[in-house]
């Protein structure tokens, strides 16, 4: 973490369903990110996490957004690290539109659902599930060449076979 905190490359963090904006000002409190955005539908979830924003959290509001958006028109295409809470029932379909959308050394964590067809970087650990892009996927689908794919490395948790150490796990 520290060798991220120290790093040029400036990260971007995005929660999916962000509600009451807790896991983007825990992020940005992380220190890890240059932005760290919010896309909620619910319109009052989106108000309260604004509130909190400008009243509550205010040493992290240059670095934090909040937009009332639909997750399905959301661009991923920037984003380092996804958060998501996703149901059951929308995992496989938010699968093939991130799978479409990100960039190689991505990182998804997904809190208690698994997306379907993906492979976590080491073992789940308290209902967390950490994917790195694109070694989560078999690239056999003509998007690339069956794992040859070279990522960028930035992400030690990404790195390591055995899956994030304690100190190396994404705190959200």
């Amino acid at each position: 973490q520290e060798r991220e905190r120290n790093s040029n490359k400036k990260l971007q963090f995005v929660d999916l369903g962000s509600g009451d904006g807790r896991v983007v000002f825990r992020a940005a409190r992380e220190g890890l990110f240059h932005k760290c955005t919010g896309y909620e539908i619910n319109p009052v979830l989106h108000l309260w996490a604004s509130i909190r924003r400008l009243f509550q959290a205010p040493t992290y509001y240059s670095n934090t957004n909040f937009y009332i958006r639909d997750l399905w028109k959301v661009d991923l295409s920037n984003a380092d690290v996804i958060a998501v809470y996703g149901l059951q029932p929308i995992m496989t379909k938010l699968g093939l539109k991130m799978k479409e959308e990100l960039k190689p050394g991505s990182i998804v964590v997904s809190n208690v659902f698994e997306i379907p067809g993906w492979k976590p970087s080491g073992a789940s650990r308290n209902g967390v599930h950490l994917y790195c892009i694109p070694e989560c996927w078999d690239w056999s689908d003509g998007r690339g060449s069956g794992g040859s794919y070279v990522t960028n490395g930035n992400h030690d948790a990404c790195n390591d076979d055995d899956g994030p150490k304690d100190d190396q796990a994404i705190k959200i």
